[in-house]
């Protein structure tokens, strides 16, 4: 069994550091925040630990525990912040997190923040955030919206053929650039309606609800 143990370590330490090595070309592709540091040193560390416990297993009992506790602390916060930079900030703690809808007066509602941004929230605010910025778009604060990615602005007023926005959740699923990416949770066709109906109507991001005249296409949008 001492036996088996060292070749499945040695066999994990491989795998560390080849994951290490992965992570660290991955890290040059729209990544950036504390996040990704500590996930990157943290999985730098578990690479050191996993081949320190490796050459010195013959050491006291005190010594291998002491390390293999290290071990399994460094994979375990490595993980949790790789989480947090693929999914999200609340990863960890979003199942036991109240996800009841927030309750706003009418006369205080507005277009983008109450219909708007919930979609960008749920469907594609985990790739475009403070420490993943895939395609240099930003969508956790508004001047990173207005800004746009590389490629193009995120919206242009009443023009939805040019507003990256509604061009890239409107190409096929297969194709490269349709967001969100086809291994995600998709736009429902309402969303998708709301989106492009905001951007048809001038796509403001102060807009008051109360303002929407009645016969306007949003207006039946609005719960």
């Amino acid at each position: 069994l001492k036996d088996a143990g060292a070749r499945l370590l040695l066999f994990g330490s491989h795998l560390t550091g080849l994951t290490v090595v992965a992570g660290l070309i991955l890290a040059r592709e729209d990544y950036d925040g504390d996040s990704l540091l500590w996930h990157q040193w943290l999985g730098v560390a578990s690479l050191a630990l996993s081949v320190l416990l490796y050459f010195y297993r013959n050491q006291s009992a005190a010594f291998l525990k002491a390390t293999s506790a290290s071990l399994a602390l460094a994979i375990i916060l490595t993980g949790h912040f790789g989480a947090n930079l693929t999914h999200g900030e609340d990863f960890l703690l979003s199942p036991i997190q109240d996800k009841s809808p927030e309750t706003v007066a009418l006369e205080d509602a507005e277009v983008f923040e109450h219909l708007v941004m919930p979609i960008l929230e749920a469907k594609c605010l985990a790739c475009h955030k403070d420490g993943k910025v895939k395609g240099e778009l930003r969508m956790d604060h508004l001047a990173g919206l207005q800004k746009g990615g590389k490629t193009g602005p995120f919206v242009i007023p009443g023009d939805l053929e040019k507003s990256l926005l509604i061009s890239r959740i409107n190409l096929p699923i297969e194709a490269k650039e349709h967001m969100p990416p086809k291994n995600k949770a998709q736009l429902t066709e309402e969303e998708m309606e709301i989106l492009s109906l905001w951007v048809a109507a001038g796509s403001s991001f102060d807009q008051k609800v109360t303002a929407l005249k009645a016969d306007e296409p949003l207006h039946p949008c609005v719960k």
